[in-house]
């Protein structure tokens, strides 16, 4: 088995316990009754700093490794009725991939104004006529990367329309695609985050997909605020927290709080939809929904 200072050097290649550590490793061996007689030859000394640096590393290591990882995720519990949720994995691994080739070469981030802010991160494939996204900047939807994603964009609508009908029971309820955009998040302020936000009144939910990157981002998580409903009594708002791996889909009701935390370092992509869900069966409509 490698000694300690071995131990600390595949931790720390520079290792080499500091002049603190040897000034304090006597008092630290008395104190831990290693030796009694008052005297520590220099060996005995440079294993006890060994040791204590050894522990400092590891710490370290964890602290590090923590980091990265990024804090832990808070998830909402499967009891009860809530305004939001996230599907981990929710789409195929290879379909998610390959339109991510496509959408890379074609995603060409567009100027709006948005609640009086101007942003340039995101290609639009659809937009209603409402006018609240694109604001002064009149932009035309991206025909191409709509057709890029539109396998996406479907698989995502019907995860949305099942949950959306999960507790309502409606007998008709079809979603209807308002806006659909392609978002590139930078570490760059500006183009980094979503502040705490709702994604307008007149939606009845929206939805984010979790796009694959080649430069894996730290940060990016997606916070949610929300309360349960349990026999029409409505719970204290609590906040959830959520990392958002690739695939990972988080479906929101309307008017639910959330954020995109912000991106520190390399690239998040993401998928945006907003939706109007229709409970009436259009005449001349055959097919049960």
């Amino acid at each position: 088995m490698p000694s300690v200072p071995s131990r600390a050097r595949l931790l720390c290649p520079r290792f080499t316990p500091p002049p603190f550590l040897l000034r304090v490793a006597p008092d630290l061996l008395l104190f831990a009754g290693m030796s009694t007689s008052g005297t520590t030859s220099s060996t005995t000394v440079a294993a006890a700093a060994g040791a204590l640096f050894y522990a400092f590393a590891v710490a370290r290591s964890k602290i590090g490794a923590q980091k990265r990882a990024g804090p832990p995720e808070v998830a909402r519990p499967d009891r009860g009725i809530w305004k939001h949720k996230v599907i981990k994995s929710a789409v195929d691994p290879q379909m998610l991939q390959d339109t991510f080739e496509n959408i890379k070469a074609e995603f060409e981030p567009q100027l709006v104004t948005y609640k009086g802010q101007e942003w340039k991160i995101s290609t639009y494939m659809e937009l209603d006529n409402t006018g609240h996204i694109s604001g002064k900047h009149k932009i035309e939807p991206d025909v191409q990367m709509l057709e890029i994603c539109r396998n996406l964009l479907d698989e995502c609508t019907t995860q949305f329309e099942e949950w959306y009908n999960e507790d309502r029971k409606l007998k008709y309820c079809k979603a209807e695609r308002l806006h659909s955009f392609v978002t590139r998040y930078l570490p760059v302020e500006g183009q980094n985050q979503l502040k705490k936000h709702i994604d307008g009144r007149h939606l009845d939910g929206s939805c984010i997909i979790r796009l694959p990157t080649d430069d894996p981002c730290v940060g990016g998580e997606v916070k949610v605020w929300d309360r349960m409903v349990s026999s029409g009594v409505k719970s204290p708002t609590q906040e959830f927290f959520y990392p958002m791996k690739t695939g990972d889909l988080c479906l929101l009701d309307r008017a639910v709080w959330h954020q995109a935390m912000p991106v520190t370092s390399g690239i998040k992509w993401a998928i945006i939809i907003f939706f109007k869900v229709h409970r009436k069966k259009p005449a001349g409509e055959s097919a049960v929904v």
